[in-house]
C-alpha cells in the first residue's frame, strides 16, 4: 500500500471544519462511554456508541458516526494489543477521520465529500509524483 499525499482545495472550508469538529466531539464521546464500559467488538461498541451520538449530535451523518465508533474501537484495541494500561479515556484533539467509499468519491480531479448538510466538492491539485502514482489507478500493488 502507498500512501500518496495531496492538497485539496474547498469553496465551503466552514462547512467542512464544522464536520470535522463534531466529529472529533463525536469520538470523544465515544471514547469516554467506551472507557466507562470496554467493548471490543464492533458490534458492542455499535451498541454502545450508535444510538447514543446520533441522539447527541444529529447533525453529523450516520456514515461518520459509523467510522467515529470504528476508530474508537481501533484506539482501544491497540492499547490493549501494546499492554499499556488505560487510565483515562483517550481523547482526539486534532481534528481528522479517515474517509472510505461511503463518504467521498472521485471524479477526475475533484473530489466530493459528505459533510454536514450537504456534499462539497473540492478540487484536487496533484503533485507530479502523484500523478504518476495516480494514472494506474487505485487497488492492491
Amino acid at each position: 500500500m502507498k500512501t500518496v499525499l495531496i492538497k485539496v482545495e474547498f469553496d465551503e472550508k466552514a462547512r467542512l471544519l464544522e464536520t470535522l469538529q463534531v466529529a472529533r466531539d463525536a469520538w470523544n464521546d465515544c471514547s469516554k462511554r467506551m472507557f466507562k464500559n470496554p467493548q471490543f467488538g464492533i458490534k458492542g461498541t455499535h451498541d454502545l456508541c450508535y444510538r447514543k451520538a446520533r441522539r447527541k449530535f444529529p447533525k453529523l451523518p450516520s456514515q461518520f458516526v459509523i467510522r467515529v465508533e470504528q476508530s474508537v474501537l481501533s484506539a482501544f484495541r491497540s492499547i490493549k494489543s501494546n499492554h499499556q494500561k488505560i487510565t483515562k479515556a483517550p481523547e482526539k484533539k486534532k481534528l481528522s477521520v479517515q474517509l472510505d467509499k461511503r463518504l467521498y468519491r472521485l471524479k477526475g480531479e475533484t473530489i466530493v465529500l459528505t459533510t454536514i448538510g450537504a456534499r462539497i466538492v473540492g478540487k484536487i491539485l496533484f503533485y507530479p509524483r502523484a500523478k504518476d502514482l495516480m494514472r494506474g489507478g487505485f487497488g492492491d500493488p
